[in-house]
């Protein structure tokens, strides 16, 4: 019914307990993430969102303490950037399933090489 539908996270200022699950199921097309984001969570947050194949912008994950899932069932994204990538004890577990390609300040990182 949305299939054409697009949401924009612009210049988003997240506080207490972070997105778990937001966008969970739905068909979004196209997330834009701008300006500083305070996110604490992720987790699950674009799980099986189908028709999602662009995330725009950059994923700070400056204070997050969880991505589990982020992307998990979600087959179309392919890339993703993303800075500050400074913490040590954040949880990880399969984030990006099917992401070939990864930015991680500045550099590409390809997980086929």
């Amino acid at each position: 019914m949305f299939k054409e539908f697009n949401v924009k996270f612009e210049d988003v200022e997240i506080l207490g307990d972070g997105t778990d699950s937001l966008l969970e199921g739905t068909e979004v097309t196209k997330v834009v993430l701008r300006g500083e984001n305070n996110f604490s969570s992720l987790d699950s947050t674009l799980k099986n969102c189908n028709e999602l194949d662009t995330i725009d912008g950059n994923l700070n994950l400056k204070d997050v303490t969880d991505i589990d899932n982020l992307l998990e069932g979600t087959e179309l994204v392919t890339t993703v950037n993303l800075v500050n990538i400074n913490n040590e004890n954040m949880s990880v577990n399969n984030p990006f399933p099917n992401v070939n390609e990864i930015g991680l300040g500045g550099d590409i990182y390809n997980k086929k090489a």
